[in-house]
């Protein structure tokens, strides 16, 4: 994870910071969102949470300082008010992490706390410094600031995350907010996941002779921050970025979002209407004192901090609801200019393109902060919450267990479980809230499940159920070298030691010689999930476990499809993955000795070694789209779009691919989606797919870069995009696109 604070640089710091540059202070803040006499009044007995990593050493003491400065209340031991409890992820004050030695993460605590004292004085401060800034110790400290009684926790940095670690941050009756991101169209993990209120950013100005007296655009790229810019979009992962329950509208392919969209709300970002902060850590050995700064990570905390003004939240409910409620737009202040990209549909990232009957778009959710009226829950009776479990991707005849879960805000309550549109094979438990059975045939099929309470409360959620077809069946058999990767190396291959067919053969490493015995054919299994097995003479490259003080080594053996002979391309990098193992195939000799027997260690990131770097044969790609595959319409070296036809094994259907995230290659040329606008490169929802010189110049480097994920899809690397057949079909050739990652059946591939 990273932080998403951006510090303005060439601002000397001053003791007296209103001396200085401009930039916004807390009385300043507080009259941009019409808060100043709920600031003043409200928030006592309240607790705001901060989560970040590593220790701020002087955290209390540098919220002292700008407390200070700006007039507010100084620390109040008896009620808490201005006080700061810092403690590790554990939720105990010693031991305390290390500090980062580079000072960005004690920045980013200062300016949290210090957003949070602006917009609320009266709340108590509650910091959870995780020990590292990966995703696995950041959700520990925030399952721990919700243990510790926070009812309003802010996470102000986002990165990558899995459905495995969305329970972290799943807390009915508590809000929490996510920093959508500084890097433009796109969204940032946990921002995207359904349980949290994702916080756009805007440019603030003074507006006078305005009844507001301030004016606010989305936060756009601006001279001299050529990457600066609120993030938006559709999420990435369908299972991690499920759409909540209460976000009912972009639900369908008209409207380009069927996974979480982001934002619901925003405040400033912009690091040219910067805010002031304290900070008296060393920044990469410079000292910081008074400074400003922007980014999502002073929009989120300001976006808490409300909350907090507007009171408790209602039990068993998630906050960021509250802002889809009937009414609740009105308190909120429009913002209807600036851009964070280029995409369609534009209400994605253009503020000027409304959602169709709403006033929301994705830079800025439903607008800024008009008071606290709009961080209130006003629904009447009970308010039934169901989980979206995200879309399921199975093969067709697979059997399943998909579990629903859901939360009541009244207690006690015993729900009652139904579903329309499930597929035949399946049934839902009205107790168990399970859905159950065997997937009979292909298809896609949209379901609804609905929960119900004994006083008749219900609650709804929708997604899709995508069974694929056998893609083996589909399958076009192709023979060539499993090459290592050499950068200016000899050119060295996966062999067949001695091209024998018995068991227990040693596969080696060997310069490459076009020889049978290194002429391999990867076979993809029946379901689109990127795993496979590699053939050579009718045998299976299998881990063989060499002893409890020996790595194990890569053998022939008969091809039993067990899990010591799936390898996979899914990691994203340069691997050849072993599900069984958790390791990867490794040449110990790192490419310098003929004869090295493979062995299976350690995923290593490149460029450390060169032994892990491997290229599969040329061999189809593979559609669950009725047994297509990704075709070249006309084989040839010139540029051109893409598409799916019926597989037939010919040399248009065989394309290169590295074992990760890299470049999809046939006839020299790769698979690419950007195009240029207004002479920048860039990519949107619905572009096409095409053909193209690997690389175009150094600005569209990594674009023409993809990898395979674990349900089949195949993302771009700079995007996070998917290969798409939109309309699903295979009657004509279906030119592909890149599309918000859905997992419907014409973004599941199998690489071969």
């Amino acid at each position: 994870m990273s932080c998403l604070a951006l510090l303005r640089t060439g601002v000397k710091g001053a003791v007296r910071p209103e001396l200085t540059t401009p930039a916004y202070d807390p009385a300043e803040l507080q009259s941009a969102y019409k808060l100043t006499s709920a600031a003043a009044g409200r928030g006592k007995g309240e607790t705001v949470a901060v989560v970040d990593a590593y220790n701020d050493p002087y955290a209390a003491r540098d919220l002292a300082v700008y407390r200070a400065q700006w007039g507010l209340p100084a620390c109040n031991d008896a009620t808490g008010a201005g006080c700061v409890t810092v403690v590790n992820e554990h939720g105990t004050p010693r031991p305390l992490p290390p500090a980062d030695p580079t000072g960005g993460w004690e920045i980013e605590e200062s300016a949290d706390m210090e957003m949070v004292s602006a917009i609320c004085p009266n709340c108590h401060l509650l910091l959870v410094e995780a020990s590292s800034d990966y995703i696995t110790d950041l959700g520990v400290a925030e399952d721990t600031a919700v243990r510790l009684g926070a009812k309003f926790v802010n996470d102000s940095w986002g990165g990558y995350g899995t459905v495995a670690t969305d329970g972290d941050f799943n807390h009915p009756g508590v809000a929490i907010t996510a920093a959508a991101g500084d890097y433009g169209l796109g969204t940032d993990y946990p921002a995207a996941t359904q349980f949290v209120t994702s916080v756009g950013g805007t440019t603030l100005v003074r507006a006078e002779g305005t009844a507001r007296g301030w004016s606010e655009i989305a936060w756009s790229a601006q001279p001299g921050l050529p990457d600066g810019a609120t993030s938006s979009g559709c999420g990435y992962d369908p299972n991690a970025d499920a759409k909540p329950a209460w976000q009912d509208f972009g639900d369908n392919f008209a409207h380009g979002c069927l996974l979480r969209t982001d934002n619901d709300v925003a405040a400033v970002a912009d690091p040219n209407t910067p805010v002031w902060f304290y900070d008296s850590n060393l920044y990469y050995g410079q000292s910081v004192y008074w400074d400003v700064a922007g980014g999502t990570s002073v929009a989120a905390p300001i976006i808490a901090s409300v909350y907090a003004l507007a009171g408790t939240p209602r039990p068993g409910t998630y906050p960021a609801s509250y802002l889809y409620q009937p009414g609740h737009a009105a308190h909120l202040y429009p913002v209807t200019k600036g851009a964070d990209g280029y995409c369609s549909p534009e209400y994605l990232c253009d503020a000027a393109h409304d959602y169709p009957g709403t006033s929301y778009n994705g830079p800025a959710g439903w607008g800024t902060p008009h008071g606290t009226a709009a961080f209130t829950d006003t629904a009447t009776g009970h308010t039934i919450t169901v989980i979206n479990p995200g879309t399921q991707d199975y093969g067709a005849g697979a059997r399943l267990t998909i579990p629903i879960s859901a939360v009541d805000s009244a207690s006690g309550q015993r729900l009652a479980y139904s579903a329309t549109g499930l597929p035949v094979g399946l049934r839902i438990g009205r107790r168990t809230a399970t859905i159950s059975g065997r997937l009979s045939r292909p298809g896609t099929s949209f379901v609804t499940v609905t929960a119900t309470d004994s006083a008749g409360a219900k609650g709804s959620v929708s997604f899709d159920i995508v069974a694929a077809p056998n893609l083996r069946a589909a399958y076009h058999r192709t023979v060539g070298q499993v090459r290592l990767y050499q950068y200016q190396r000899r050119t060295m291959c996966l062999y067949d030691a001695g091209n024998r067919r018995a068991s227990g053969t040693k596969v080696e490493i060997w310069s490459c010689d076009h020889k049978a015995a290194e002429q391999w054919t990867y076979l993809p299994d029946a379901s689109p999930d990127s795993n496979g097995t590699l053939v050579i003479h009718g045998k299976c490259a299998t881990i063989r476990r060499a002893g409890p003080h020996r790595a194990p080594r890569l053998v022939l053996e008969n091809c039993t499809d067990g899990p010591s002979q799936q390898w996979t391309l899914q990691l994203g990098s340069e691997w050849l993955y072993n599900i069984a193992s958790g390791e990867c195939m490794h040449d110990p000799a790192d490419s310098a000795r003929n004869g090295t027997w493979v062995d299976i260690y350690t995923c290593y990131i490149p460029p450390v070694t060169f032994g892990e770097e491997f290229i599969l044969p040329p061999g189809p790609v593979l559609s669950a789209v009725r047994g297509t595959c990704l075709n070249d319409p006309h084989n040839g070296v010139k540029p051109v779009q893409i598409d799916v036809t019926a597989c037939n094994g010919t040399a248009a259907q065989r394309w290169a691919l590295f074992s990760g995230a890299e470049d999809a290659q046939h006839n020299g040329l790769c698979l690419g989606s950007v195009v240029e606008v207004d002479g920048e490169p860039a990519e949107f929802n619905g572009g096409p797919v095409k053909l193209e010189s690997c690389y175009l110049n150094n600005q569209y480097d990594g674009y023409t870069g993809w990898f395979p994920e674990a349900d089949g899809q195949v993302q771009n690397f700079i995007s996070v995009f998917c290969l798409d057949n939109p309309l699903g079909s295979s009657s004509r050739a279906a030119k592909l696109v890149v599309e918000p990652c859905d997992g419907t059946a014409g973004e599941l591939w199998a690489d071969g």
